[in-house]
């Protein structure tokens, strides 16, 4: 599990790192997002997207929105990033 707040936390960079590991060396077989219904936790989305067009490594990652109560609002799978 990695916890992240977009827009309080320094060092992005940091994290797409330690995702880009988890990808290729850890080999994880699926990522689950999992975020408020708030703007700023988008950038948790990118980040991901960031990290997997650095990894050798792809993998399917899920999106799942909660709203400020705990209801899910949606949960969808994203297109696959294809690696250059």
């Amino acid at each position: 599990m990695v916890i992240a707040c977009p827009k309080l936390d320094q060092g992005k960079e940091i994290y797409i790192r330690k995702l880009v590991s988890l990808i290729d060396d850890a080999k994880v077989n699926t990522i689950n997002i999992v975020i408020m219904e708030v703007p700023c936790c988008g950038g948790l989305l990118s980040m991901v997207q960031t990290a997997l067009s650095l990894a050798r490594n792809n993998v399917p990652v899920k999106v799942s929105v909660i709203s400020t109560r705990g209801e899910v609002l949606s949960e969808k799978w994203i297109p696959m990033v294809q690696n250059v």
